[in-house]
């Protein structure tokens, strides 16, 4: 008959007992449960978005202050009328 080979368990140095990753027995049940976490969680994130906007009956009244009914600002003063140019006086030198 033939002998049922049973693997010896591995044994880790002290040294590496830190860096090696041993898979737990309990993968499958994580695995299904992150979705599932993920989805509450997104869930409640909306639900705490949408509903404040939903109720809108009890938002404060808004008022319209003077700042937008103000009238506008007088137009500007007429410019003042442009200065009379003036000749520069010619003296006339006589040459002897």
């Amino acid at each position: 008959m033939a002998e049922k080979h049973t693997p010896k368990p591995e044994v880790v140095p002290d040294l590496f007992k830190d860096s090696f990753l041993f898979t737990e027995k309990g993968r499958g049940r994580k695995a299904f449960a992150f979705p599932i976490a993920l989805l509450f969680h997104l869930l409640i994130m909306a639900a705490m978005v949408v509903l404040p906007l939903l109720s809108s009956k009890n938002l404060p009244q808004v008022e319209v202050y003077s700042a937008f009914l103000a009238p506008p600002p007088p137009p500007p003063p007429p410019p003042p009328p442009p200065a009379k140019k003036t000749r520069p006086k010619r003296t006339r030198t006589r040459i002897k």
